[in-house]
């Protein structure tokens, strides 16, 4: 079982802690980091690899993948699978929750919606092989215009459910608003 550090109790009434309990640890280089705790883990899995993950993003703002070439990562050092929206497990679709408009759907279809959107992910045995083998992949798109024309999507807007923070109505009222709001509240 893996023990926490000098685990020291939060100071305060339990909304908000007047210290860093964990900055000396940092500062003095003895904290230790999610990726140090990988041989913990393993020696608790029973001595079973413990595999990573690296994601594979999309590089443009709005289109369809047409192609995704994964035969050279498919053939690099340590990859054990690799994940697509050609070969991903297909999830129930579940009817969104308004006010959304879509479920998550991380590689359940070829639409990008926004650039840097997960479209794959190479599973390895190392994070440098995973993120070798994600550098391989080659990706074809069929590219659509970004949708960064606000003026005219103004009829696709919805009203937020409530306004717990005040709303700008003149110029230059926002910075003030923010800087009350959010530091004197």
């Amino acid at each position: 079982m893996i023990e926490l550090q000098e685990e020291q109790k939060p100071v305060g009434n339990g909304k908000e802690m007047p210290y860093r309990y964990d900055g000396k640890l940092k500062v003095t280089g003895k904290a230790r980091y999610a990726a140090e705790f990988a041989p913990d883990i393993q020696k608790d899995a029973g001595g079973k690899t413990m595999l990573y993950a690296y994601l594979v993003q999309a590089t443009v703002p709005s289109g369809e993948i047409l192609a995704m070439d994964t035969t050279a990562a498919d053939r690099a050092s340590g990859v054990v699978k690799i994940l697509t929206p050609f070969n991903a497990p297909k999830l129930p679709i579940v009817a969104p929750k308004p006010p959304a408009v879509r479920t998550l759907s991380l590689l359940q279809d070829r639409t990008v919606y926004y650039n840097g959107e997960p479209i794959g992910v190479v599973i390895a045995k190392s994070q440098v092989e995973a993120a070798q083998a994600a550098a391989l992949i080659k990706v074809r798109y069929k590219q659509a215009p970004a949708k960064l024309d606000f003026d005219h999507r103004l009829n696709e807007a919805r009203k937020p459910k409530s306004a717990s923070a005040p709303v700008a109505r003149k110029p230059g009222e926002a910075d003030a608003i923010f800087f009350f709001y959010y530091t004197v509240m």
